[in-house]
């Protein structure tokens, strides 16, 4: 790994030479590259991913906090949500490349889209860890900044359509205090390569379907569609 590659992506006010390479080669190994080497069951990222996550979910906070002075929790929270999950990681990801730093198995069913952009996100997260370890808040906050400036005007506009099943329960809580019902229908594919089917349903009638490579994208789908077919959304 060219740790002098990887920081200049990140932030080139950086002295590579005082931090820990070991450390970040830590953050981006993936635990099936460390099994297929023998490595030891701790020679992986989960745990720095584990402690980038707080720091993310503290970065992202401070951001909206200060973004939105007189906006209430709840709508902060859903921002937040969007902003530091995993398919928005996968993108911020991708803007600095991490992709090709990371040392993962060459196993089929993590050569998938979604187990990609997840391996991503992860190792984004752990990079997150071992940089405030290395060099404090304040930096990987000036590094998280960019993303989130960048993201939030889609976040906002399209808040409605992401977050789809928050959007139908509150509809449906609104109109008759009764929550839809999600219901997996099939399962299509390899093992590594699923495909979920899922109905959703309100006053016992179906609204809405979905399909996608995890079952909680495939409810996302199914909602969006039941908000469409009920006149919440427009398509």
């Amino acid at each position: 790994m060219s740790l002098e590659e990887l920081m200049a992506n990140i932030d080139t006010s950086i002295d590579v030479n005082k931090l820990d390479i070991e450390l970040f080669t830590l953050a981006l190994t993936h635990s099936s590259y460390a099994i297929d080497n023998s490595l030891g069951k701790l020679a992986n990222n989960e745990r720095l991913e584990f402690y980038g996550d707080s720091v993310l979910k503290l970065a992202c906070s401070k951001f909206l906090y200060e973004t939105f002075p007189n906006e209430r929790e709840g709508l902060l929270s859903s921002y937040r949500s969007i902003l530091v999950s995993d398919a928005f990681l996968a993108k911020y990801a991708t803007e600095i490349n991490l992709k090709k730093y990371i040392n993962v198995s060459n196993r089929p069913d993590l050569k998938t889209q979604r187990a990609e952009e997840s391996i991503s996100a992860c190792a984004f997260e752990a990079v997150l860890g071992a940089l405030f370890m290395q060099v404090g808040f304040d930096v990987v906050y000036s590094f998280l900044n960019r993303f989130f400036v960048s993201y939030l005007p889609f976040v906002k506009e399209n808040l409605q359509k992401i977050n789809a099943k928050a959007t139908l329960q509150e509809f449906t809580q609104n109109k008759s205090k009764i929550l839809p019902e999600y219901e997996l229908i099939a399962e299509e594919g390899e093992d590594h390569n699923k495909l979920f089917s899922v109905q959703v349903k309100y006053l016992n009638r179906i609204v809405g379907k979905g399909k996608a490579h995890s079952k909680k994208e495939a409810e996302q789908v199914a909602a969006y569609n039941a908000c469409v077919k009920l006149g919440v959304l427009n398509e």
